[in-house]
């Protein structure tokens, strides 16, 4: 018999072993071929997933960030040409709900929390983070898990655009809505902060809870300058609300406002009100700046009126509000009320304090009615406040008053009135004595030290009566229209025309009145005679003897002017000096 297991097992083996070396040598090209191919069709869409092959047998790895992720992966390996089977053995990320995502930076140090879809996703953040903050020391807990918002990449990109303003704080994601908070890294960066989130998110995002302040200064200023009715505003402000805030408290006071606030955080916890309370002092200053540093406020200024400065400094005295402190005040008290008007042969000057510029303005053209040509008057005087009752009409009697005198000064201030110098005429001086009481308003009562100038007989009779004459081309004696009465701003021209009538006590003197050609010639000759009538008396009453004047009028008969214009009718409207035998 044969021996067939002597035969034909060791040709079985033999057959076995080249069978097994031909599958190896064939199935190695065709796994690689199907790896590469299925590999290059999941990379594009699906990086997170992988293959193994056995031979056309396909096995599907990785984790899936969604099932329908899965899902197309796993078709994608099915329908790779030549794949005989292709079982899913991938996984899911957890589920995340709500999806959130966050970056915070403190400093240097920036810690990256909550969910990632993707690995891919994650190398992106950490190299924004990079690209923004130079050498910074990234601390990595995001997990990966699914159930991120659509374009979750959009957003996160928006998020981490953000996230290069900040010196500190973070941006978050809770599904589609972006929050942030924290301190920007510089004032442009806050700007372009605010700008960002006051338009609309892109990649479908919302916006949630924002709040990011401008970079800290220390120390804190905030400063409000005052000068006539401008108010400048500089220094710091918190956020754009206080500085509204701000804006309108300064404007309450009616005074054009600057805005020169800089953004800033870093301020005391009760600035805002601290703040307010200085702007409120300006009220009582006529001037002045009030400077905050962290929470010391200093205060320097004028105050209009003593009753204003009184306030001021009960309202400093208290406790400030906000928490603040008082570093310094320096509120500078207004001069007592005063006023004045002196007059010598040079001219008449006014001094001190009057009400308003139109009070002062009528003082001003009473001193120049008042006075005789040629005489300037300098105008001193300031708005102030403090003036007495009766201010005004006590003016215009005094600056009346002065002008009669040689040299003299009339001073009004809380003390009282007073009235000194050297009158024109010994009646003069008792004139004013007498009467200046009684003309004053509001019952004040004058203290008068008023005597007589010198009187003297050194001129001849033609050097009195050019001397006289001289004195009226410059100046006219005024009366009442159609009357004889002498108005009151003469009196100083006739108290003048009675010194110089004085120096020649022998001569004789014709007053003579004359008029325009107005009306009737006897009318006219009426009011000449009672006008130079009316001059004559006033020097008889003034101690010149009346034995040596005597009064003639002429009515319209002699003319110096043109009786057809303004100008020669004021000419011929005249009283006239001539010394007679």
């Amino acid at each position: 018999m044969c021996n067939w297991g002597k035969w034909v097992l060791p040709g079985l083996i033999t057959v076995g072993l080249l069978t097994l070396l031909t599958g190896a040598m064939r199935s190695g090209p065709v796994e690689k071929d199907l790896a590469s191919r299925t590999g290059t069709g999941l990379s594009a869409a699906h990086p997170w997933a992988s293959v193994k092959l056995d031979g056309r047998d396909l096995v599907l790895e990785g984790t899936a960030p969604e099932p329908d992720a899965q899902t197309a992966a796993l078709k994608i390996a099915r329908d790779t040409y030549g794949v005989r089977v292709a079982r899913d053995a991938t996984k899911l990320l957890p589920l995340a709900e709500p999806y959130v995502f966050s970056a915070a930076r403190d400093g240097n140090k920036v810690t990256l929390t909550g969910n990632i879809p993707l690995e891919e996703l994650r190398t992106a953040v950490m190299q924004s983070v990079a690209s923004a903050i130079p050498g910074a020391e990234i601390a990595d807990q995001l997990v990966l898990s699914r159930g991120a918002p659509a374009d979750f990449a959009g957003l996160a990109g928006f998020a981490m655009a953000q996230f290069a303003g900040l010196g500190q704080g973070n941006v978050s994601l809770s599904g589609p809505e972006v929050s942030a908070s924290g301190t920007a890294s510089t004032l442009d960066a806050w700007n372009e902060l605010n700008a960002r989130f006051s338009g609309s998110i892109p990649a479908g995002g919302k916006l949630g809870k924002v709040e990011i302040l401008p970079p800290a200064v220390s120390p804190y200023i905030f400063s409000a300058s005052k000068q006539a009715d401008r108010l400048v505003l500089g220094g710091n402000v918190p956020d754009n609300a206080i500085r509204a805030a701000l804006l309108d408290a300064a404007k309450a006071g009616g005074a054009q406002v600057e805005d020169k606030l800089v953004p800033a955080s870093g301020a005391s916890a009760g600035f805002a009100d601290l703040a307010k309370f200085a702007l409120g002092q300006f009220a009582m200053l006529k001037s002045g700046k009030a400077e905050i540093s962290d929470a010391d406020l200093a205060l320097t200024g004028e105050a209009p009126t003593a009753d204003s400065h009184a306030k001021l400094m009960e309202a400093l005295s208290g406790t400030l509000p906000g928490g603040g402190r008082l570093a310094s005040a320096n509120i500078v008290k207004p001069a007592e009320f005063a006023w004045s008007y002196s007059r010598d042969a040079k001219g008449g000057v006014l001094e001190g304090f009057v009400p308003d510029e139109k009070t002062g303005g009528e003082i001003l053209e009473s001193a120049k009615a008042s006075s005789l040509s040629g005489m300037t008057i300098t105008d001193n005087q300031k708005v102030g406040e403090g003036a007495p009752s009766g201010f005004a009409d006590a003016a215009k009697v005094l600056v009346r008053s002065v002008n009669r005198l040689f040299v003299g000064k009339a001073e009004l201030n809380p003390s009282g009135v007073t009235v000194s110098g050297e009158a024109m005429t010994p009646a003069a001086a008792k004139e004013l004595a007498a009467s200046l009481p009684g003309l004053l308003p509001g019952g004040m009562v004058p203290k008068i030290e008023i005597a007589a100038a010198p009187s003297g007989t050194g001129l001849s009779d033609a050097e009195c009566e050019l001397s006289l004459k001289s004195v009226l081309a410059a100046n006219r004696i005024q009366f009442e229209t159609g009357s004889a009465r002498i108005k009151g701003d003469s009196t100083p021209l006739l108290d003048m025309l009675t010194y110089t009538a004085s120096q020649c006590p022998a001569a004789h003197f014709e007053i003579g009145g004359h008029t325009d050609a107005d009306g009737g010639d006897a009318e006219n000759l009426t009011l000449s005679n009672e006008r130079a009538g009316a001059v004559t008396k006033y020097l008889a009453d003034s101690g010149i003897d009346a034995a040596r004047l005597i009064a003639r009028g002429y009515g319209e008969t002699v003319p110096v002017g043109d009786n057809n214009t303004d100008e020669g009718k004021a000419q011929n409207r005249r009283i006239e000096f001539r010394i007679i035998q």
